[in-house]
């Protein structure tokens, strides 16, 4: 008897939590803003948001349907109330303070408020890796933002020193996020003349899975004691010339998706001589080919997805193989070294919105490189003899 309970309970709670999440992702939905923004009627739904915070308490989808919901009613007041009603109601979480620093605190708000806000969160856990990190880049924002305006040097210290205290908590908090948080303590570091952690960081080897951080990265050559440059943003306009870390994460995210989508490996994992070119047009389907040296013949394959680089990048559905004798592959390392391509630049700085992304890496006696181009740029001719030699036809009117 006691037994059937047991299972009657399991299979009743069991039914529930799928409902409830059935339910949290069709009200998720009806609330994206991005997905409904010329819907009418979308800010009508005010009781479906406290419907969804009723089983799902932090949903993102509701919380930010609120406040673009008081926005649109112009009771911004009522936003501050909202967003301490859910601190009263969850007193030892830090939740509530990083979803209104993410949604609320960082437009509308001015920054101490926000840095004081994060403060009290780090009270509640002095440990979590995100209270850090956020509070670091604030100061590491002001911290530049006072060398571009030349302020006090006061000011300028107090930053420094509260930006490095934190960000290097993060590193500690979370090793592997140290290839991303490296740079700008080392900034740091060496405005604050701690030789002994600048050392340390500069000789730090990168720990990084399918690609390094550091190959999307285009800093200008004096960016350790240039105190002026941004090195996670670059975005204002006296620095639209480079690429910070904030880009870098992005790009490499983005890539690593569609490589794990063609289901292909990290080259560093691989021990072979190796060469994958991945293709990332906006209209049209992505492609990754892959050419490399066996024993006595050279191994080309390559894989389409069904999507569009741009929008959905939806699955495998094309893949081919080919042998090629090895003068194939002498012939290729040729090519490479014509353009010299084991010292191009991993990256530069043209891009645009609508057009292509050449991607060629390279792994030969375990050194790797990576080059990526808009629109192919030096590699656009090594490339296209990649394509070549598959058997998927495209139109020239195509490569792009």
């Amino acid at each position: 008897m006691k037994k059937s309970f047991w299972i009657i309970l399991l299979c009743f709670v069991t039914t529930v939590n799928a409902q409830n999440k059935l339910r949290i992702k069709m009200l998720s939905s009806s609330l994206d803003y991005y997905k409904h923004l010329h819907d009418k009627h979308f800010f009508e739904k005010k009781g479906k948001a406290y419907r969804l915070l009723s089983i799902d308490k932090y949903n993102i989808y509701a919380i930010e349907y609120l406040i673009r919901f008081y926005q649109h009613e112009e009771t911004l007041d009522s936003v501050n109330c909202f967003f301490q009603d859910l601190i009263n109601n969850n007193p030892q979480e830090v939740e509530p303070y990083l979803i209104r620093d993410y949604l609320w605190d960082y437009n509308y708000r001015n920054t101490f408020e926000r840095i004081r806000r994060l403060k009290m969160a780090w009270l509640i856990d002095s440990n979590h890796y995100d209270i850090n990190v956020n509070i670091g880049k604030i100061y590491y924002d002001l911290f530049n933002k006072e060398h571009l305006d030349n302020k006090n040097k006061t000011e300028i210290d107090y930053y420094a020193k509260q930006a490095y205290f934190y960000l290097s908590r993060g590193c500690v908090i979370d090793t592997t996020k140290i290839e991303e948080l490296k740079y700008p303590i080392i900034q740091l570091a060496s405005y604050l003349e701690d030789t002994t952690a600048y050392q340390k960081l500069k000789s730090m080897k990168s720990t990084y899975d399918y690609f390094p951080l550091s190959a999307f990265m285009h800093l200008p050559i004096d960016w350790e004691t240039n105190f002026k440059i941004n090195v996670i943003d670059c975005q204002t306009f006296k620095q639209r010339a480079f690429l910070g870390i904030k880009n870098a994460v992005g790009t490499k995210s983005y890539y690593t998706s569609i490589l794990q989508r063609f289901n292909e490996k990290a080259l560093k994992n691989i021990n072979e001589d190796i060469f994958r070119f991945l293709w990332l047009r906006t209209f049209h389907h992505p492609i990754v080919i892959v050419i490399k040296k066996q024993k006595n013949r050279v191994k080309l394959y390559w894989k389409v997805l069904s999507g569009q680089s741009g929008y959905r990048i939806g699955k495998c559905y094309i893949k081919g193989c080919k042998y090629f004798p090895l003068s194939i592959w002498t012939s290729f390392l040729q090519q490479l070294d014509s353009i010299n391509y084991w010292n191009l630049r991993s990256c530069n700085i043209n891009y645009g919105y609508d057009g292509s992304n050449w991607i060629l890496e390279g792994k030969i006696n375990g050194n790797y490189w990576i080059v990526d181009r808009w629109t192919g740029g030096e590699i656009q001719a090594v490339c296209k003899q990649l394509i070549k030699m598959t058997d998927i036809k495209i139109k020239p009117s195509k490569i792009y």
